[in-house]
Formats: structure tokens, C-alpha cells, sequence
């Protein structure tokens, strides 16, 4: 009801700010609770570091099992 509120009295922008705000939110923190168990598996189960490098050693990765 807020939102229409809102929209009805000419202040679309203030909702609309309001709800890009929540979708950036929600964006970052759904991201964040998919990196940080798929990190900590990695982690647990390659001998591999996951960082972004600027320098990466590929040839590790042809002596990781699986």
C-alpha cells in the first residue's frame, strides 16, 4: 500500500529507489551465501587456492585427483 502511496502522490522515484536498493541487497546477498560454501568446498576438498590472481599456475591443475 506504501508503494502505491507513493506512486499516487508523484513520488514514483522515492519507490522506485526503495525497491532498486532491496534488489541490489538481495542480489549481494544471495551472492554471497552461494560463493562462501561453494569456497569452502573447494577449499576443503582441492589442494588449489579459488583467488582471483593475475599470475595463475595452470599446470596445478593437471595434478588435481578427479
Amino acid at each position: 500500500m506504501s508503494g502505491i502511496t507513493l506512486s499516487m502522490s508523484h513520488h514514483e522515484g522515492d519507490a522506485a529507489l526503495i525497491i532498486w536498493c532491496l534488489v541490489a541487497t538481495r542480489a549481494a546477498v544471495m551472492r554471497a551465501l552461494c560463493y562462501t560454501p561453494t569456497r569452502t568446498a573447494a577449499r576443503r576438498r582441492l589442494p588449489i587456492s579459488t583467488h582471483a590472481t593475475l599470475r595463475p599456475r595452470l599446470a596445478r591443475l593437471a595434478r588435481v585427483p578427479g
